[in-house]
């Protein structure tokens, strides 16, 4: 089954299988359902829509702020930190708002789907300052890496540290960076900031204001990436070449034959367009 509806409409759509877009005098949107479920049309206007097959379509007229906002309200995040309500708020709506800009028609499940994947509040916490005073901050927290191995020997574990949100406080300072890797990958072979190493199994660096970039360092178990690394790597990728050996020969082969037979063809005939003249 089908619904039809205009294209500039303004409506929240649960529970379909497919959409897509039409064109026969005015754009209009076509919403598809594989089975005979329930199809919801979340209307915040009056919606001319038409259905073509068998469905049950369930139309809810609502307000658009009521809506989405007790959507918000209903978000993991939302829920796991209600003392940072107000700003978890204000971050879900300007996501929100970035995420609805030319649209007219959202789906929930997509949207749902989008929301899971967000990471918006991973540490929130409290700090009172004194007026003129000064307070030293500590936050501690378990960092994961992004690993890759895609050319190399050993694993690449890249971690980054977001430095930008400083760029909206009153003033920075020094900007003092200490790395302590561990024994498995003790060597810092990438940065964007100029991390040398201080001692074994520490890098360090000390700016003066906040650079332009993020900080993101990579960490690996020799001092750089070698040759051999790349060659072993590549080696661990052989048993999958033989695997294709069977298909890859025959093919092989006959582009060999074709590469030689060509030539051999294209001069044997202008050596008997010469005879002929």
């Amino acid at each position: 089954m089908t619904i039809t509806f205009p294209a500039d409409a303004v409506a929240v759509v649960q529970g379909c299988s497919a959409y897509g877009w039409q064109d026969d005098g005015r754009p209009q949107l076509v919403i598809s359902r594989w089975d005979d479920a329930p199809i919801t049309l979340f209307a915040f206007e009056e919606l001319d829509y038409q259905v073509t097959g068998e469905c049950a379509v369930e139309t809810r007229p609502c307000a658009f702020a009521g809506f989405f906002g007790d959507w918000l309200a209903g978000l993991p995040w939302a829920r796991q930190y209600p003392d940072f309500s107000e700003d978890v708020e204000r971050m879900n709506l300007q996501w929100l708002d970035r995420w609805l800009e030319g649209q007219n028609c959202v789906f929930l499940e997509e949207l749902e789907q989008t929301a899971q994947s967000r990471q918006q509040l991973r540490l929130a916490y409290t700090v009172d300052f004194p007026a003129g005073g000064e307070r030293e901050v500590t936050v501690t927290y378990r960092a994961g890496a992004q690993g890759s191995r895609t050319d190399t020997r050993y694993w690449k574990s890249t971690f980054t540290y977001l430095l930008s949100p400083a760029r909206h406080w009153a003033d920075f300072g020094t900007l003092e960076v200490e790395v302590h890797t561990p024994e498995s990958a003790p060597y810092v072979i990438d940065s964007t900031l100029p991390l040398e190493q201080a001692e074994e199994g520490l890098y360090t660096v000390r700016l003066e204001g906040l650079p332009e970039e993020e900080l993101s360092f990579t960490l690996y178990p020799t001092p750089s990436v070698t040759l051999g690394d790349r060659l072993s790597r590549l080696a661990d990728k052989l048993p999958y070449l033989v695997f294709f050996l069977p298909i890859l020969v025959p093919v092989l082969i006959v582009i060999l034959i074709l590469c030689l037979a060509v030539p051999a063809l294209a001069r044997r005939r202008r050596a008997r367009e010469r005879g002929e003249k």
